[in-house]
This record gives C-alpha cells, sequence and structure tokens, in this order.
C-alpha cells in the first residue's frame, strides 16, 4: 500500500509497504483511507474477501486508477 500525497497526480517515487498473507492464517489487512493498494494472488486457487466502510453508490466516487508500475514491482514472487 501506498500513502498519497494526491489523488489526482500522486507522485511515482512514494515509498510503497508490502504485506504477504496467507490463507492458513486468516489474517485481515486494513487499508487506511488515503492509500493506493494493488493485490496479486501467489498461490493457485487464491481467494479475498474485501469489504470497505462505503456503500456501493459511494464506491462509484471513490475508484481511482494508476500505472500499475508506480510503486509496485508484480514480477516479484
Amino acid at each position: 500500500m501506498v500513502k498519497l500525497d494526491s489523488f489526482e497526480s500522486p507522485s511515482t517515487d512514494l515509498k510503497a509497504s508490502f504485506e504477504n498473507m496467507h490463507a492458513s492464517d486468516r489474517e485481515i489487512l486494513h487499508i487506511p483511507k488515503g492509500h493506493a493498494n494493488g493485490i496479486k494472488a501467489l498461490e493457485p486457487n487464491s481467494k479475498i474477501l474485501i469489504f470497505s466502510d462505503l456503500s456501493l453508490e459511494e464506491a462509484k466516487n471513490d475508484n481511482f486508477k494508476y500505472d500499475y508500475k508506480y510503486w509496485f514491482d508484480w514480477e516479484v514472487k
């Protein structure tokens, strides 16, 4: 996850933090407001549940997309 300095035009040199989670641990990861995040499954047949404190209507206005290369190396396993 990355704490954004701007939603409209975030800096590409922000520092990302990473979490590796395993289904057997049944963990919860909280993404604070103001952060961007990405998800990558590392194991076949992985499943994830995502919860939000926004309604579906509110979430329509809270959907920001950024270039996938900005803060993460998606090739890392």
